[in-house]
């Protein structure tokens, strides 16, 4: 898996700095972000419309790893001399989704109950078997996690202080 062509711009990454990625995720275009379930209690990774903190950190949990940069068909390595300003054509960012046996858990603990609430958020939003799905990744070059909802807003779709990147994915999630 490669990517397309990415420009970083100087003074280009600082390999001391941690990196912030917010990921919004909808279900259909116009959906409303999904709220953000299982953070931290720093306010990291968990599952909907989350931050992820430190990506260059591997957090080991299949649930907190969903965003990683890779160069080439392997992670990025995240070093102290960071990414000079260039043309890059093997960048990629790789966005994981969760199973339905990983998401089941923080449905409910009782796993008949999960079943039945999967059902129901399938029947109410999957056409056809399929779920449509919008994930747009922010990444940030400062802290957020501990913004408050009307400064993360604004962060988000106002000032966008420290965001030095936006990707937006569409996908359809089949159930078959």
């Amino acid at each position: 898996m490669s990517g397309g062509v990415v420009d970083v711009y100087p003074p280009g990454l600082d390999g001391d700095k941690q990196y912030y990625v917010h990921l919004e995720t909808r279900i259909g275009i116009h959906g409303k972000p999904e709220r953000c379930v299982n953070a931290d209690e720093d306010g990291c990774g968990g599952i909907g419309s989350c931050i992820h903190c430190d990506i260059c950190k591997s957090y080991g949990s299949t649930l907190k790893n969903f965003v990683q940069i890779y160069k080439g068909d392997s992670p990025a390595q995240c070093t102290r001399e960071g990414m000079p300003p260039g043309t890059y054509d093997d960048l990629s960012l790789r966005i994981c989704l969760p199973t339905k046996q990983d998401l089941l858990p923080f449905l409910d603990q009782n796993s008949s109950r999960a079943e039945q609430l999967w059902d129901i958020f399938v029947s109410s939003r999957a056409r056809s078997g399929e779920i449509p799905l919008v994930i747009a990744a922010r990444i940030f070059d400062r802290p957020i996690n501990h913004l408050s909802k009307r400064e993360l807003n604004d962060a988000l779709h106002g000032s966008k202080e420290g965001m030095i990147g936006c990707h937006w994915i569409y996908a359809t999630i089949s159930q078959n």
